[in-house]
């Protein structure tokens, strides 16, 4: 992977995208309630790829101890000071380059397996920053999401998993579905505690705006009984089999 690059790409994205706003800002307090219900406890956390820290944020009361990993500058900036009330260490540079010895009680990728270049990598580095009962949260876009089958039979995908011009410009590489994001943690040696899906999406970005509070709560709860039409799919993982334990 040329580095420069990299970094370059990253800070245009940071440019065009936010998860503050619209669509993507009510997504982020999705995300923050579905990983409140997954992880009970507090100790130390690790979010990688945390952009502006607003997911950071959502998640941070019960922590101890904060670390956050970012390569934008701009993101970076805003996640420092959005977190700044609390015990917080900030990485600025790219989560392929950071470097610890430390574990951690959890460590977060949120919106981050689709943009790196080599997903299972990163993967691997995560099972190292786990304690032993530590866990894991994944969470990426749903390739086969009820708006996606509805905008693959409009005609404006040929498949689920083709990137469009949205994606090219937010930094998508990939789409997962439920399987291939087990499947991906999974080879990388983690094992799955839970896995499903967050918000049932029947509608594009700017309509689901526009959409009450109220209804989308009902979303949130109609996702758990249909995982596989959520707009994300997310997956919970340890280093060990819970049978095992």
């Amino acid at each position: 992977m040329d580095i420069k690059t990299e970094k370059k790409r990253l800070q245009d994205i940071a440019h065009v995208h936010s998860y503050m706003d619209g669509f993507n800002g009510r997504l982020t307090q999705y995300r923050a309630k579905k990983i409140k219900e997954l992880y009970k406890g507090g100790g130390r956390l690790l979010d990688i790829g945390a952009g502006e820290g607003v997911l950071t944020n959502l998640i941070a009361a019960n922590f101890e101890e904060i670390w956050i990993v970012e390569e934008s500058e701009l993101y970076i900036k805003k996640a420092a000071k959005t977190l700044e009330r609390y015990n917080t260490k900030v990485f600025h540079q790219l989560m392929e380059e950071f470097r610890t010895q430390e574990k951690f009680d959890l460590v977060v990728a949120a919106g981050v397996l689709e943009h790196v270049k080599e997903p299972r990598k990163i993967l691997r580095k995560v099972k190292s920053w786990l304690r032993d009962r530590g866990q894991f949260i994944a969470i990426v876009p749903n390739a086969l999401s009820l708006h996606r089958r509805v905008g693959l039979h409009m005609g404006f995908m040929r498949n689920y998993y083709e990137l469009g011009e949205l994606d090219a410009k937010v930094g998508h590489r990939r789409y997962y579905d439920l399987d291939s994001l087990k499947d991906a943690v999974m080879t990388a040696g983690l094992y799955v505690i839970s896995s499903g899906g967050i918000l049932l999406k029947p509608l594009p970005n700017i309509d689901m705006e526009r959409l009450s509070e109220g209804y989308c709560d009902a979303l949130y709860e109609l996702g758990r009984d249909y995982p596989e039409l959520c707009a994300e799919v997310f997956v919970s993982c340890s280093l060990k089999n819970s049978q095992d334990t």
